[in-house]
């Protein structure tokens, strides 16, 4: 009885699969050249800055991974945020209301039955579009 012989990929294949190591290399180059060119870039109140700017995606990434993982929700998490995050500086900026206010009038957690018909109703439009722009990439390519 022969035995299948098992044949295991090189480090580096399962190591980077999907050719990460391609981006890790021109991080390790960016940074030397960063460091000279820029007075203040391989400091430690630059590595506690850009710490505490990405505090808040690094917490979404957190709570919203294992959420996306499971099949719980979709990736249109983000274009909620986005549309928040316009509506609340719009009603902060252009319509002058106080922030407390303006973040009361945004889309927020408190409205999720409207949030989800709306939700519903633009992704219905979006794959009116998509059929549309299909269509018409179709067409296009024709002739």
């Amino acid at each position: 009885m022969t035995s299948a012989l098992k044949l295991t990929p090189p480090w580096h294949a399962r190591l980077f699969p999907n050719h990460e190591w391609a981006l890790l290399l021109v991080l390790i180059l960016e940074c030397p050249i960063f460091s000279v060119t820029g007075t203040n870039f391989f400091t430690g109140s630059n590595a506690l800055e850009i710490t505490r700017l990405s505090v808040e995606v690094g917490l979404l990434a957190l709570a919203l991974t294992p959420i996306i993982i499971t099949g719980g929700i979709d990736l249109s998490v983000g274009s909620m945020m986005g549309l928040a995050a316009v509506v609340l500086g719009a009603l902060w900026r252009d319509a002058h209301l106080p922030l407390p206010l303006a973040a009361a009038i945004a889309p927020g957690d408190w409205r999720c039955r409207w949030q989800s018909e709306c939700a519903a109703d633009i992704a219905a439009r979006a794959a009116a579009a998509d059929r549309y722009a299909g269509n018409f990439f179709a067409l296009s390519r024709r002739g």
